[in-house]
């Protein structure tokens, strides 16, 4: 018997009586993913249409292989996997090869090389895995992503379709004659384990979680037991089990957003919903028949897999091309560009290619096209990999540049050589020095520290000792001299951590112990946090608790430090227009009120707003190798300067000290991205480690000399 179509987007063939309502389901899903990749506020979950697909996946592959089972008591593997080749790897190819390429028109060099490599990773099935290792987080969130990040469920799905086969073999081999029992039960199994592990990873690693075959697993699972058991429910429950099986994809769609905790557990609610629609079966009793017969929606259902494919790659090379997030218009733009390649691609390549009679004759011919196909991918991407345009700048050396500063220590005492340590005022002259000359460079610099390629791979190491927090607590995590008894605490949100390397060397060279009370996306000031219409109340939680901890510490020396782009709500969620900088400056003076209940004797200095840049800085500097100016924002295009004036006025009439960080990155009105040698920025608004290492001298003054408004 011929082994069934199985991925989530095929459509059960002949001889098996086609399932309108799964193709609905399939026309459902791709409308929640691409709805939600277009950044419709409206269905901030609209992610869960994936876990839509890898329910019908396991599902339609477990049924066939089992009805091949115990119809002819073997499953022939080399035809299985033949299917799998023609369904999935000529479209599929199409688009890895076809984004690779676009990349290069399109994308920075920086970012042409970055998705040769997806492709690479892509084509080997393993697109997930990668994903996982570059690190998927918070502060990535303000670089483009990768055209090819899609391919990350069509790898959790391909590594499925080559287990799942061989596990049910060994079962059925190991409990012959046992029927199906043997293989539910291995399947309720590895459903546990699955569900236990995605729960798990949910809180200690959710981006590992959210892309690994071994926490999606039971999504899958939960389908195939479905295909193993069966569902014998009578018309009345039929209805019910359709109704609030959709009502519960849809609602998480709606509902569900990035801050859910995800797969697990939250997933069971799309993962049962579709296996309740399922279960009502199709036309004949499930009352949902009418919406999900539709002609759009089946069009939709048919064309599901070539749409998930296009639209991603269409929607992010889009924003390369513009070099801005897209509008809402050239959002829908996109969509529909992406419907006509889906259209044309599933006319041209991935219909025919499916029901080629030649191909169909032997197995083995499908198994070479697609080994072909594969190969080609792989040595695409690497050639692009290795040929991509060099990112090393060939401007002088600015090192010379630098030299200015290295006559100071930030600790106080002369240098090693003996002189004197200027006073801060004497300082800050030197640095604008410094940052005025590297405003009139014309070319990035050979020998650039960190390199273009490399900027996002060199994070603060506060991130790799896990003490950025990650839930509601902020590790005990303690830098400088733990013995020391003066202590320093760095208190915000990835700002404050972009500052780390700064108070790290400082706390070294001064002998004090600092202490970290940082989370990415939450600032130390008390306002209320709300992304895609969810409050945001794990930042406050935190908060409460660093208070409980300053309590206890009660250190020497506290500084704050938040980014700009928060805005203002109140508690129940409405959006106060035009008060986002009274706002944040308001909320930092609460929280200065309670730090100083909690701990009254200690010294607190507010860090002012750091520049924010409307473009990707290593990406703008790949493009404008030669021309430095290309990429030098003004002081008032890149910082808020309302904002900053607000945070003084506060500071001022809460009687601490302000500094204003633009000191350190602007002079003469402009805000260079390269000083000397030296790359300022990673992405649009965090400072490289080796910048905030080097200008620590300054920052130490600002703190420790000026002991008053900077």
């Amino acid at each position: 018997m011929t082994a069934p179509s199985a991925t989530v987007f095929d459509r059960p063939v002949t001889p098996r009586r086609f399932r309108s309502d799964i193709e609905g389901l399939r026309g459902i899903a791709v409308l929640l993913v691409m709805i939600y990749h277009a950044g419709a506020a409206w269905l901030p979950g609209g992610y869960v249409g994936v876990d839509v697909f890898f329910v019908l996946s396991g599902y339609l592959i477990t049924r066939g292989l089992v009805t091949e089972l115990e119809r002819t008591g073997r499953i022939a593997l080399p035809t299985f996997y033949a299917r799998r080749f023609r369904r999935l790897l000529p479209a599929s190819t199409l688009v890895l090869v076809t984004t690779v390429l676009g990349a290069r028109v399109f994308a920075s060099p920086m970012v042409a090389e970055s998705v040769a490599r997806d492709g690479l990773w892509s084509a080997a099935w393993l697109a997930n895995y990668r994903f996982v290792a570059v690190g998927l987080d918070y502060l990535a969130a303000d670089l483009a992503e990768s055209p090819l990040l899609h391919f990350w469920s069509l790898a959790v799905e391909e590594q499925f379709y080559v287990l799942w086969p061989l596990l049910v073999l060994g079962l059925a081999a190991a409990f012959r004659g046992r029927g199906r029992r043997p293989i539910v039960a291995g399947l309720v199994v590895v459903t546990l384990v699955s569900f236990a592990w995605a729960v798990v990873d949910s809180v200690t690693d959710p981006t590992l979680a959210y892309l690994s075959l071994h926490t999606r697993a039971w999504e899958l699972a939960a389908g195939a037991l479905l295909a193993l058991v069966g569902a014998r429910l009578g018309p009345g429950a039929a209805r019910l089990a359709a109704g609030v099986g959709l009502a519960a994809v849809v609602g998480a769609a709606a509902v569900f957003d990035a801050t859910t905790t995800f797969p697990g557990p939250w997933a069971l609610i799309p993962v049962l919903g579709t296996v309740a629609v399922l279960a009502a079966g199709d036309r004949d009793r499930n009352p949902l028949a009418p919406v999900l017969d539709r002609a759009w929606l089946q069009r939709t259902g048919k064309l599901s897999y070539s749409l998930y494919l296009w639209h991603w790659p269409v929607l992010v090379l889009t924003e390369h091309a513009l070099g801005r997030p897209l509008r809402a218009l050239e959002a829908v733009a996109c969509l529909a560009a992406s419907w006509l390649l889906a259209e044309a691609s599933f006319a041209l390549v991935e219909d025919p290619v499916r029901h080629s009679r030649r191909l169909a004759a032997r197995p083995r011919n499908s198994l070479s096209m697609g080994a072909s196909l594969a190969a080609g991918s792989l040595v695409l991407s690497l050639v692009a990999a290795i040929s991509a345009p060099t990112l090393t700048g060939a401007g002088q050396s600015e090192r010379a540049l630098l030299e200015a500063m290295a006559q100071f220590t930030s600790d106080g005492e002369p240098d090693a050589a003996g002189k004197p340590v200027s006073v801060a005022g004497e300082l800050d002259e030197a640095l604008r020095t410094i940052l005025e000359a590297a405003g009139d460079t014309e070319a990035v610099p050979a020998g650039l520290t960190p390199p273009l390629a490399e900027a996002g791979e060199r994070l603060p190491r506060i991130y790799d000792d896990g003490c950025v927090a990650s839930g509601v607590e902020s590790p005990p995590c303690v830098y400088g001299d733990p013995a020391a008894e003066r202590t320093l605490v760095l208190f915000g949100d990835s700002h404050a951590a972009h500052w780390f390397p700064a108070f790290e060397r400082l706390a070294v060279e001064r002998g004090w112990r600092l202490v970290v009370l940082v989370k990415a996306g939450c600032p130390s000031a008390d306002i209320h946090i709300w992304r895609d219409g969810t409050r945001g109340d794990a930042c406050t939680t935190w908060r409460e608790h660093a208070f409980t901890r300053l309590a206890d510490e009660r250190p020497e020396l506290l500084v704050v430090s938040n980014a700009s782009h928060y805005e203002a709500h109140t508690f129940e969620g409405e959006r106060l227009e035009g008060e986002d900088a009274r706002n944040l400056a308001e909320g930092q003076s609460r929280t200065t009120s309670r730090i100083h209940e909690v701990s009254p004797d200690t010294r607190v200095v507010a860090f002012g707003v750091s520049p924010r840049l409307d473009f990707v800085a290593p990406e703008c500097l790949a493009r404008n190798l030669d021309t430095l100016e290309a990429c030098t924002p003004t002081l008032a295009d890149a910082v808020d300067l309302e904002l900053r004036d607000a945070q003084r006025a506060r500071a001022t009439a809460d009687g601490i000290a302000f500094v204003d960080t633009t000191r350190f990155v602007c002079a003469e009105g402009r805000c260079p991205l390269v000083v000397g040698d030296l790359l300022v920025y990673w992405d649009t608004h965090h400072l490289t480690v080796a910048y905030a290492h080097w200008v620590t001298p300054a920052l130490g003054a600002a703190l420790f000399d000026d002991a008053a408004d900077a």
